[in-house]
């Protein structure tokens, strides 16, 4: 099967899968539930406060994408990248971010209460209250690095 290019859409283009939003600004923004944004171009997108509730985010590319207090609540993140992305005060509740890239992210007061981790990459991660990292091999779950202790 042949893949499809990605769809180059102005930042004011509607949501839709493989969308290229590079360097775009999303603030506030509320999402249809359900919204399918996967094998999107998200890089340094800004999400701030935006409602993406059970959101197909599968594939994207989110990395150094700036979210706060946003609510990705059931979200689908399957084999996202979301190395250095900033998510601060955020709403993860029930997502799914199986292999998912988050090394070096920042999850700082981010709700991930029931989220599915298996096989996400954490490493070097900035956890929790922000004062903590994930060390080498934190795949799965958050292995606080030795300089933490």
């Amino acid at each position: 099967m042949m893949a499809l290019p990605l769809v180059h859409a102005a930042c004011s283009d509607p949501a839709g899968a493989k969308v290229d939003w590079y360097l775009c600004v999303k603030n506030n923004e509320t999402f249809r539930d359900g919204q399918v944004l996967s094998e999107s171009n998200l890089k340094s997108v800004s999400l701030n406060r935006a409602q993406l509730r059970f959101a197909d985010l599968s594939g994207s590319n989110l990395s150094g994408a700036h979210i706060s207090e946003a609510n990705l609540i059931g979200a689908n993140l399957r084999g996202a990248n979301l190395a250095g992305a900033i998510l601060i005060d955020t709403v993860l509740y029930a997502a799914d971010l199986t292999g998912a890239d988050l090394r070096g992210a920042k999850l700082i007061r981010t709700n991930l209460i029931n989220a599915k981790l298996t096989n996400a990459d954490l490493t070097g991660a900035r956890w929790a209250d922000g004062n903590q990292f994930c060390g080498k091999n934190s795949i799965g779950i958050c292995r606080l690095s030795s300089s933490n202790k």
